[in-house]
């Protein structure tokens, strides 16, 4: 396979909570990575309100605790993500850097009726776009409204990070 170069990309999709164990998977419950050229990760997150934004790690528990809580898996997540796309109300259609260092995380914010519609997907992506090693491409579910939202919000919104861009056949290496 091919990385980063071609911007008909490699698609998958997998649930989070398929990688938990039993005891904690339902803490995962909802959230889905989409990964582009194996390299580029989108996360969905279900609504984290209650816990932000302002999202601040510094609410999580230290590095050696689990977590216990979904509010805190999903405060985690899109903090940590370079994308996160989350449903948010009030600030649905706009967008957010977040995190700390040299290349914040992003995250996106939708309306619950658009996120719903996107998990129906991705859950739906799951049996098709879920191998290891991947086979399909991004031309062949762009019918798709979650992907046509990966396309033209993130990949499209100007705020790709490092080696991103070039991975997914947008430009030239650096």
């Amino acid at each position: 396979m091919k990385i980063g170069n071609p911007s008909n990309y490699y698609v998958q999709v997998s649930a989070d909570s398929w990688q938990e164990p039993p005891e904690t998977a339902a803490l995962y419950d909802g959230i889905f990575t989409v990964k582009l050229n194996v390299l580029v990760e989108v996360r969905f997150v279900p609504d984290a309100t209650e816990a932000g934004p302002p999202w601040r790690r510094e609410t999580l528990p230290p590095d050696d605790e689990d977590f216990s809580t979904t509010a805190q898996v999903r405060t985690y997540e899109i903090v940590t993500s370079s994308y996160a796309v989350t449903p948010n109300a009030e600030l649905a259609g706009t967008v957010e850097r977040i995190g700390t260092g040299d290349e914040p995380g992003t995250a996106f914010y939708v309306s619950p009726q658009e996120f719903s519609g996107f998990q129906a997907e991705l859950e739906a992506l799951t049996d098709i776009a879920s191998d290891s090693n991947p086979t399909i491409h991004r031309d062949e579910i762009l019918d798709r409204g979650v992907i046509r939202f990966i396309e033209d919000k993130v990949l499209g919104s100007g705020l790709l990070r490092g080696r991103h861009p070039h991975a997914l056949g947008r430009s030239e290496p650096s």
